[in-house]
Parts: structure tokens; sequence; C-alpha cells
């Protein structure tokens, strides 16, 4: 029976990534040691040394120093890898790369969906450059994953993404919004609360009761501003 080639057989001559490296039980640590150290290594169950030509590429997301000086991770491990280190910030602290990613993931997915989406809504980012990505990247695919399968058209929108993401400013927004960073007179807003409410109650006495007002105000307000019922 012949056996099946492993990770290190099939990547010799070429490239190996290790994903979490920092997951790894001490036992496979020192096994990994010595493919690094000695270029060989022994296949499961067999008995030949075989040897190996391989660039290693390892990623993690925890702190191997601390994990060292606790001893979960293998000082000698480290330094036999740590021979140039690409540090990556989460996405939290990157949100500029945002918009590159979504472009990317929105090809990426098209592809794997059959789909056809061409893009994203601008206030969209918005709440994706607001959201703090506990998840990361993957989060973030994740989520424009899920924001194409409920695209009904070409262009996702905020209507497709979820709903935490699109909440975020629920609690941040102004009782009083500026109109290109400038207020506007008194008498425009009231104007505006005034034809809101009577769109709402379609009522004086309601209205009235709702803004603070006797319902002959509101009467007088909605002929004053030509809002009718």
């Amino acid at each position: 029976m012949q056996s099946k080639p492993g990770k290190f057989n099939i990547a010799n001559t070429g490239t190996i990534f290790l994903d979490e490296i920092g997951d790894m039980p001490k036992a496979m640590q020192a096994k990994l040691l010595r493919v690094l150290q000695e270029r060989e290594f022994e296949s499961v169950g067999g008995i030949v040394t075989q040897k190996v030509d391989v660039r290693v590429i390892a990623a993690t997301n925890r702190n191997l120093e601390e994990m060292i000086s606790s001893g979960d991770f293998r000082e000698d491990l480290y330094y036999r890898l740590n021979v140039l280190t690409i540090s990556l910030p989460s996405l939290r602290n990157r949100k500029e790369d945002i918009n590159s990613l979504v472009d990317y993931f929105i090809k990426k997915i098209n592809v794997k969906l059959e789909k056809n989406i061409t893009g994203i809504d601008k206030s969209c980012l918005k709440f994706l450059e607001d959201y703090h990505w506990p998840g990361n990247i993957r989060e973030l695919e994740n989520t424009i994953e899920r924001a194409i399968n409920m695209c009904d058209g070409k262009i996702i929108t905020s209507k497709d993404l979820p709903i935490y993401l699109t909440n975020i400013h629920e609690n941040e927004q102004n009782l009083i919004n500026l109109r290109n960073g400038e207020l506007l007179s008194l008498e425009d807003y009231e104007k505006e609360l005034i034809s809101i409410a009577m769109k709402k109650y379609k009522s004086y006495n309601k209205a009235g009761q709702v803004l603070g007002l006797t319902h002959r105000t509101v009467a007088l307000k909605c002929k004053k501003y030509g809002i009718v019922l």
C-alpha cells in the first residue's frame, strides 16, 4: 500500500505556509525545529530519514514572546522562525485598507457564488470603517459574502449588511443635524419638525401633544409654513 505524502514532502523545493503557529503543540514544535535545523524528517510510521529543502512562512495572532516566558512556545524554534518578521496590524488599526479589501472580496466571492456584484454603496463603506472588527479580516470577508447573498441588485447597500453594523451610529446621532456643516434658521427647523409631526400624526391635536403645543398653535404654524394635511 502506497503511503500518502505529507505536507513537507509536497512542499519540497518550494514554500510551506504554517498558519497559527502559536497553537502548535510542544511535541510538534520539537519536530518542526528538527526540520528547520537539520532539513530532514521521518514520515509517520516511516523508518527512512528524508531530506527536504523548503522555505517556511509562519503566521500567528498570538504573542510568542509571552508564550516563551510561560513555557508554551520553544525559544529555539522562535528564533529559527524569526528570520524576517512582518507585523500586520489588526483591521481596526488600518481602516484605510477596508476599501481595497472589500473590492478584492467582492471579486473573489462573485466567482465563488457565481454572482455579478459590481460594487458597494459609499454609505456602506462608512459603516464598515466605523466598525471595530473583532474578527479581523475573516469577519470582513464573511460580512461581504453575506451582503452579496442578500443583495438583489448589482450594488451592495446598507439593507444587505447585518443590523449590528447599520445601527452603529444609532446612539451617536445628534438631535439636530447640520447641513453642509452649517446651522439653519430656527424657522427652518421649526417648519421641518412640525411637518414631520403632521405627517406622522395627521392631527393638530396629536401633533401638539407630542410637541408640547396647543392644537391651535400647530394649526397656525401649519398655515404659516404652508403645511397641508
